[in-house]
């Protein structure tokens, strides 16, 4: 083993017992086309026109949006900045002025993903319920990167919230938990119960099937088609396309532990290691 490898070798042990990310550190490969470290992943607005209020991507897949019982392009509530953080029932909607629709924090570590507590995500305006608002934390979000940029991202625990409403509040947004109603993807072994994921691959509910795509670097579409669970009320059962278009921004790993493995920790370490070889 020579010197580097040998570094690298305790960067990532020291990294690996702080549950921390190497991120780019020599030596260090995931196994993912993702590589380790911190995110934002962020949810790219819908490109939409005066008229048509829908476009389909350069890319040719669809952007991002938010469907009550149609497929994505008919009936299709786009999804954009908030140029007003307006309450929903109490409950505020988004960053305004961001210049995107949401964004979600994300650690990943050799193809498998975490979140980190953050999300924020703007306000769905004009649908069936009226504006619509999805929020909680991505503390509980867990999923997968492979090779070939196969993304699978269950965001367990997000509530939301109805405008028109006043007593949907805080349910639990995408739980698919509609026991007994039949003609729908079953979600094994849950039933029907769990949080179903977004996907690259594809997604079907009574209406049809769309489909996502990989992660190629620069962009991902996440697909997510399911029903209302029984949580809602007179949406019980319905129908719903949500589709993500989303990158990935590098974020600084956590403070005190950049400090404590790019300082004295780290180094120190290797300073032994190399008083050792020689």
């Amino acid at each position: 083993m020579n010197m580097d490898t040998k570094q690298s070798s305790v960067a990532v042990a020291i990294a690996a017992a702080l549950g921390i990310s190497t991120g780019t550190l020599p030596g260090t490969v995931s196994a993912a086309t993702l590589a380790d470290g911190f995110y934002d992943m962020v949810i790219h607005n819908t490109p939409y026109t005066t008229g048509s209020g829908y476009d389909i991507g350069s890319d040719g897949a669809w952007n991002s949006s938010f469907t009550f019982a149609s497929m994505p392009g008919v009936g299709t509530y786009t999804m954009y900045d908030d140029t007003v953080a307006s309450p929903i029932n109490g409950k505020y909607a988004g960053n305004p002025n961001d210049g995107v629709t949401g964004t979600i924090g994300i650690h990943v570590a050799g193809g498998v993903i975490s979140g980190t507590g953050q999300f924020e995500f703007d306000m769905i305006p004009n649908t069936a319920g009226g504006n619509f608002v999805e929020y909680g934390s991505s503390s509980g979000f867990t999923g997968s990167i492979d090779a070939a940029g196969n993304i699978s991202l269950t965001p367990t625990g997000l509530l939301g919230t109805f405008s028109a409403f006043p007593s949907l509040v805080d349910e639990r947004w995408n739980v698919d938990n509609f026991n007994g109603i039949t003609g729908t993807t079953v979600n094994p072994p849950n039933n029907n119960t769990a949080w179903v994921p977004f996907t690259t691959g594809s997604t079907t509910n009574d209406t049809g099937t769309i489909n996502g795509a990989a992660y190629d670097g620069t962009t991902a579409i996440l697909v997510k088609g399911a029903s209302f669970g029984s949580d809602w009320g007179g949406f019980f059962g319905a129908n719903y396309f949500e589709v993500w278009n989303v990158s990935f921004v590098p974020t600084t790993v956590p403070i005190p532990a950049a400090a404590w493995l790019f300082g004295s920790g780290l180094l120190g370490l290797m300073g032994v290691a190399r008083r050792k070889k020689r």
